[in-house]
């Protein structure tokens, strides 16, 4: 694989399961996208564009606390969906 930078991991191959730091696979159904815009973020240090990957749900946030609220929310439908499922 190609260098990485200090604090960086390789890419892993494609259809290999992403782990956490000790070892434990990490569930897909907890995995979201952040986009952030080019350039310098002003007055808004922390905006842009957030998705769950598995539902496709998307929202766009100014603060960390509407990131925050929309990981709740949807990790909580999600929760729910995965009892009904059962």
């Amino acid at each position: 694989m190609g260098d990485t930078l200090p604090g960086q991991r390789a890419t892993r191959p494609a259809g290999e399961p992403a782990h956490s730091e000790s070892g434990r696979q990490l569930p897909s159904s907890r995995a979201f996208i952040v986009q952030l815009p080019d350039g310098d973020l002003g007055d808004k240090p922390c905006r842009g564009r957030v998705e769950h990957v598995r539902s496709g749900r998307s929202t766009r946030f100014e603060d960390l606390d509407r990131l925050a609220q929309f990981f709740a929310t949807v990790l909580s439908t999600e929760g729910q969906q995965g009892e009904d499922e059962h």
